[in-house]
């Protein structure tokens, strides 16, 4: 009686601490750091945990059922099928990859899986799969690209400022170096002109431009045409951003020719020289809000670099006019100088030739 007792109380026993472990693998698995599904081995959601659920936006009732190809983004579907038979055939291997989840509000959230197959309670294989939201990750590695892509522009960049032999050369081959990087559509700069209308001169374009330039009749006057972004930026000497073009009501003049060559998102650099604007570098993505706050001041740096660059070379051209303009007056003053030289030499001569003929006329005289 004592045995079967004790039998009984560790038969509690047992299932007690069964039920405390399986309550502290439900808490494992709800309130994991990651999301977490499991999949039968076509791919049908078994189960999600409170995190799969709430970064994707959907309940529980919404995921289970249906196929994990759902919540996928179209161009990593046929990826992933491929990984989970290769998760399927090789079940002592955990298979990871990088793919695109669709939230239920239409966004994308890029996440890391891990996948490993189990086999579940009915004897059938189930696929274990842990995901890690990568969004923050791939955002730095963009930065980090980004930015290494813009210290090769104004390596590039500085390396044309020593070539250039002139200001129109310069400005071109800047314009070619910014939109060759692959990046944006358009680099062009303007000058501001000081005639009565404030008119904005392109004078260098490289990219996708196809005419735009000829409708924008940009001026840095106080008009609806010169508070966009170029005739804000030389009228203020900073800046400026239009994150979205398709939104920004100040963009307005020129959105309809804006969006039919696809430009999304623009910058306007000042050009400063001396403490005077004298233009701008203008410069158009194709994707709205392309411009972060390191890639202003890069840019930034590189405008300056620019007017830095415009300055020393009209210095230059100064100064070789300046020569040229000596050399002509050198030429002039020894032409003078040869002039009068002849000139002197012929009334020496003449003199000498009058001396002579006076000399026999008084021989003859006195014979």
């Amino acid at each position: 009686m004592k045995d079967e007792e004790k039998t009984k109380e560790q038969r509690i026993n047992e299932l007690t601490e069964m039920r405390r472990l399986a309550d502290w693998y439900r808490n494992l698995y709800e309130n994991n750091p990651l999301m977490i599904f499991s999949l039968d081995s076509k791919g049908i959601i078994l189960s999600a945990n409170k995190l799969g659920t709430e970064q994707l936006g959907y309940t529980v009732e919404e995921l289970v059922g249906r196929s994990v190809l759902n919540i996928l983004h179209p161009d990593d579907r046929e990826t992933v099928l491929q990984q989970l038979a290769k998760c399927l055939q090789n079940p002592s291997e955990v298979t990871h990859y990088e793919l695109r989840k669709v939230c239920k509000d239409g966004s994308i959230m890029p996440v890391r899986e891990f996948a490993r197959p189990l086999i579940g309670p009915d004897g059938n294989p189930i696929i274990i799969v842990i995901c890690e939201d990568i969004t923050e990750r791939k955002k730095a590695e963009e930065r980090l690209c980004r930015f290494d892509w813009m210290l090769r522009i104004i390596t590039k960049c500085n390396q044309a400022l020593v070539r250039a032999k002139s200001e129109s050369e310069l400005l071109k081959e800047i314009c070619r170096i910014i939109v060759d990087s692959g990046v944006y559509l358009l680099a062009w700069v303007g000058f501001a002109e000081h005639d009565e209308k404030k008119t904005v001169r392109p004078v260098a374009q490289y990219g996708y431009e196809e005419g735009y330039l000829e409708t924008v009749n940009i001026t840095w006057a106080d008009t609806e045409r010169g508070r966009g972004p170029t005739g804000t930026a030389i009228q203020t000497g900073r800046p400026v951003i239009c994150k979205d073009i398709l939104t920004d009501p100040k963009f307005e003049p020129w959105r309809a020719e804006a969006l039919k060559r696809g430009y999304a998102s623009s910058i306007a650099i000042p050009l400063i020289i001396d403490e005077e604007v004298i233009g701008t570098l203008n410069i158009y993505a194709p994707e709205p809000d392309a411009f972060n706050e390191e890639e202003v001041r890069l840019l930034t740096d590189l405008a300056e670099d620019l007017a830095y660059g415009i300055k020393s070379l009209r210095t230059l051209a100064e100064h070789k006019k300046m020569e040229e303009e000596l050399r002509n007056r050198v030429k002039e003053l020894e032409s003078f100088y040869n002039m009068a030289v002849n000139r002197e030499l012929k009334m020496n001569e003449l003199k000498k030739e009058i001396r002579r003929l006076s000399e026999e006329l008084e021989k003859h005289r006195k014979e």
